[in-house]
């Protein structure tokens, strides 16, 4: 059995081949989703620290990407999430849902096909939501074989 810690190159190949560099304007600009690239965006606009995005069309039929996006404190995140829900409605994308903790640790923007998270750094770094895509993607791809 692998551990985080522990794991050989392929598995970690495996595990790490849904992330989307968010910092290579050509892998950003191949996504086939404007709901990803303009959160991607937004983020980058209001200083939105470790964003990650991840593709999940091979897990999921829910959304196809999942945007993680840390920010400094509980105004920072709302500042985010508010310029992303806006911008979208701005460009005539759907905001299917906007839910947040009352301190604003954590603010959930569902854009249909894009999923985001605007986390502060401690519950970012407590629910881990890149290792748990990780891990399902890994378990379903040994589940295929």
């Amino acid at each position: 059995m692998n551990t985080v810690n522990n794991i050989d190159k392929e598995t970690k190949q495996e595990l790490t081949s849904n992330i989307i560099d968010t910092t290579n304007p050509n892998q950003i600009k191949e996504l086939n989703s404007e709901s990803a690239k303009l959160a991607v965006k937004e983020a980058e606009n209001l200083k939105g620290s470790n964003i990650t995005l991840l593709d999940v069309t091979k897990i999921t039929n829910i959304s196809e990407y999942v945007l993680i996006i840390t920010g400094t404190s509980s105004t920072h995140c709302k500042a985010i999430a508010e310029n992303i829900r806006v911008e979208a409605k701005k460009h005539k994308l759907d905001v299917l849902g906007f839910e947040s903790d009352p301190q604003s640790e954590w603010i959930l923007i569902d854009l249909d096909d894009t999923v985001i998270h605007v986390m502060q750094k401690e519950a970012r770094e407590y629910y881990a939501l890149e290792k748990l895509w990780q891990v399902v993607i890994d378990k379903a791809s040994k589940n295929r074989d």
